[in-house]
Order: C-alpha cells, then sequence, then structure tokens
C-alpha cells in the first residue's frame, strides 16, 4: 500500500511537473508567442506600430455615433496599415488610452495584458500597460518584465 501511495505521488508530481513546463514563464515573448486566450496574464513583447485608432472628439451637447475605444495595432514588421482586415499572427490589437503618444513606424517594448472581456468572458482583449521605446533603457517593470 505504501509503494503504491508513494507511486501515486510521484506520478502525479510528474504529471504536474510536465504541465507547469507548458505553461508560459513571466518576461519577453515575441508578438506571435502571446496567448490570446490567456486571460489575466501579463507579457512583455516588442514591435512597431503599425495603425492608430482614436475616436475623435465629441463635445458636448453633441449627440455622436458610438466608435471604437482607442487602440494601436502593433507588429513585428514595419509595414503601415490602413485597416483591421487580415491581422496576422505576428500582428495584435491592442486597446489604449494613449494611442496618440506612440509614432507610427517607431518600435517599442509594449507590456500589454490579456484581459476577460466583461459581458462576454469566453472573449478577451488586450491593453497595453507600459511602453518605452526600444533604443531607451527599459523602466523599472517589476519582476520578470511585467508591470506592477
Amino acid at each position: 500500500m505504501i509503494k503504491k501511495i508513494l507511486f501515486g505521488i510521484l506520478g502525479l508530481g510528474l504529471a504536474i511537473s510536465a504541465q507547469a513546463e507548458d505553461l508560459p514563464m513571466p518576461g519577453y515573448y515575441s508578438i506571435q508567442e502571446i496567448p490570446r486566450t490567456s486571460a489575466g496574464s501579463t507579457y512583455t513583447t516588442e514591435g512597431y506600430v503599425v495603425f492608430q485608432y482614436q475616436c475623435p472628439p465629441c463635445p458636448p451637447p453633441d449627440q455622436c455615433k458610438p466608435c471604437m475605444e482607442s487602440n494601436i495595432i502593433i507588429s513585428e514588421n514595419n509595414v503601415i496599415r490602413r485597416n483591421y482586415s487580415d491581422l496576422s499572427d505576428t500582428e495584435l490589437l491592442v486597446f489604449t488610452d494613449n494611442a496618440e503618444k506612440l509614432e507610427l513606424g517607431k518600435r517599442y517594448y509594449f507590456v500589454v495584458s490579456i484581459k476577460a472581456i466583461p459581458y462576454s468572458p469566453a472573449q478577451t482583449r488586450v491593453e497595453l500597460g507600459q511602453w518605452w521605446e526600444v533604443d531607451q533603457s527599459a523602466p523599472d517593470i517589476g519582476p520578470g518584465g511585467v508591470s506592477d
């Protein structure tokens, strides 16, 4: 009986360690390596800003059409986009309130978080945390390359 328990524990330990190897570690990931469905995770990546969108201003008391939240598309390739059609695995749509602070065609490091969409928890969205230009030194973003 003791042998069965010992082998059961060892087997469980091997299964847990095998599963742990499959999990992403905190730190740097290329854009195509970022799992788009891992809500609650944060990743550091780098890429070019290839598209920017900002909802146009709507001063009160005007009645404006609803619009998409401000966002950028980041890419592993510096090819400026004109729209959202046919995003590839090397491109990522990132929501941010700071789209205007990032320059088209410029290369940055990004800290992005995958968030569940409140009204549709099975779906996720990517939100921008911190960023800095590739040729600048990194800010203090905490252990493992993720923002605090």
